[in-house]
Order: C-alpha cells, then structure tokens, then sequence
C-alpha cells in the first residue's frame, strides 16, 4: 500500500500566543483562537482566517446561569449515588434523603449536599 498523504491536524483549540507555526501543522489543519473568536487554518506556511465565532458561543461561554442544563454536565459516581450527570445526583441524593421532606443543594464547586427538614 502506497501512502497518498498526511492527515492534517483537524482542530487545535487554544489562545492565541499558544498558536503553532503554520509550518508545523499539515496544510489545512484549523486551529481555533479564543482570544480573537477566529478559527483559522493553514495552507502549511501561513496562518489566514477561515471562519469566525459567532457571538452565540462568546454569550454561551460567558453564561453563568444558565449555559448548561445538570443533565449536560458529568458527575463521578460517590458513595451510594450512582448518577452518571449533576441533575440524576441531585435527584438521587433528594430521593435518598426521604423525598419530599429533603433538600438538595449544589454548591458553587459543584458539590451536592442534602440534608432532611427536621419538623
């Protein structure tokens, strides 16, 4: 078998000072620059622009209320919650507590707490 070519790298993600020389990157490889919302590609010697991020993904990226729903963020299985994302962990550890008399809190780390309403 005789080999047509190298793959470019597809994507590389970064800032711009982290940027490769467009040399070390096959032509057409894409490299996307947060600090200027550009993603740019190479044709192997130079660096030019190739597409720009709308301001959909500045607003999502900057969204602290609301960027990611608790379903669409993983959670590490602990102790006896076995949820797989955020929003199952809090239900589970809700459910554990005793249900409606419980509450679930998640902390700015993300950290889940439960505790019961003593009457």
């Amino acid at each position: 078998m005789t080999a047509i070519g190298t793959l470019p790298v597809l994507l590389i993600p970064g800032d711009h000072a982290s940027r490769p020389a467009a040399t070390a990157v096959g032509s057409g490889g894409l490299y996307s620059c947060s600090t200027h919302g550009l993603i740019y590609q190479t044709d192997g010697a130079t660096w030019t622009t190739w597409a720009t991020l709308g301001g959909d993904v500045t607003a999502h990226t900057g969204d602290t209320t609301d960027a990611h729903d608790a379903s669409a963020i993983s959670f590490v299985p602990a102790g006896t919650i076995a949820a797989t994302d955020v929003q199952a962990a809090i239900e589970e550890v809700a459910s554990e507590a005793g249900g409606a008399g419980a509450t679930a809190e998640v902390n700015a780390a993300g950290r889940v707490y439960a505790y019961q309403n003593w009457r």
